[in-house]
């Protein structure tokens, strides 16, 4: 009986991680640009969208965090809360009536007696610092400068002039570089821009360009980058809006850092440690 709990016990244990690790994480940022107002959301979900989602409003720096669609876990951010009147916008005006605010809540400064006789502030020559600081004894189990800084470099070598360490250090950082590049995965990439310069023959040779660019990279047709141009001959303009979305998992994330640390040459490591330490 205690038996069959345990073994129960273990392959639920077993089937959460593997969910946790397994479960896909996607990552997405979109922005609009344009008429003096920029925008910016970030967005991160585990699993699905409706069972736990983080979202990030750049604008105003609010945070929310959302589990099963309806479940708010944590609300915060700079963004005003009810009945709290929202920050002033800037202007001259403002910022003057800030700074004579902040110079009246400002202690006033002690009062020296007529009496006192005034303090020098002058330094000393350079001669004397140089004096001072040839008298004056090195700090307790501290080396000179050159002598230490040669010490380090001596302690560096034999760590780099080492061929078999140097080889496996290479290799193992080929290794790490490679399974950091396959933690996230680009899965969608969106561009809309909606622009025009002032004169209309140039916003049609720029919107020529794109189309020969565009059909050359077979952009229409590619299902991870989107990116559309929308010509305005009217005037001087500019519009822009864009999402990028990122897909990984807890397994990709937690797994090349565990090969990571469990393939480092700790052995090799710490032999050249010790010699290292003998050298003065």
């Amino acid at each position: 009986m205690l038996l069959s709990i345990f073994l129960a016990i273990l392959l639920f244990l077993l089937a959460f991680a593997a969910v946790v690790l397994c479960a896909p994480i996607t990552l997405a940022c979109s922005g609009t640009t344009g008429e003096g107002e920029n925008k910016g959301i970030l967005r991160c979900s585990w699993l699905h969208p409706r069972a736990l989602k983080a979202v990030l409003d750049m604008r105003n720096g609010r945070f929310v965090v959302v589990a099963f669609g309806k479940y708010r876990l944590y609300a915060g951010g700079m963004q005003p809360e009810a009945g709290e009147q929202p920050a002033a916008p800037y202007t001259a005006a403002n910022e003057a009536t800030k700074t004579a605010a902040a110079a009246a809540k400002q202690p006033e400064a002690p009062r020296i007696p007529a009496d006192r006789p005034p303090i020098d502030k002058r330094e000393p020559p350079a001669a004397e610092k140089e004096a001072a600081g040839a008298t004056s004894p090195p700090a307790p189990g501290k080396k000179s400068g050159p002598r230490s800084r040669l010490t380090i470099v001596k302690r560096l070598w034999v760590f780099l002039g080492n061929e078999s360490f140097r080889r496996k250090i290479l290799r193992w950082l080929r290794r790490l570089v490679r399974s950091l590049l396959r933690m996230c995965r680009v899965a969608r990439i969106r561009v809309r821009v909606k622009a025009g310069f002032s004169d209309p023959a140039q916003t049609g040779v720029f919107y020529g360009w794109y189309q020969g660019i565009s059909h050359m990279l077979n952009l229409p047709g590619s299902r991870r980058l989107e990116v559309v141009y929308e010509p305005e001959f009217s005037g001087a303009t500019f519009d822009a809006d864009g999402e990028a979305v990122i897909a990984t998992s807890g397994a990709r994330l937690f797994l090349p850092l565990v090969k990571a640390l469990a393939t480092f040459p700790y052995v090799h490591a710490f032999v050249l440690y010790r010699r290292a330490g003998k050298v003065g």
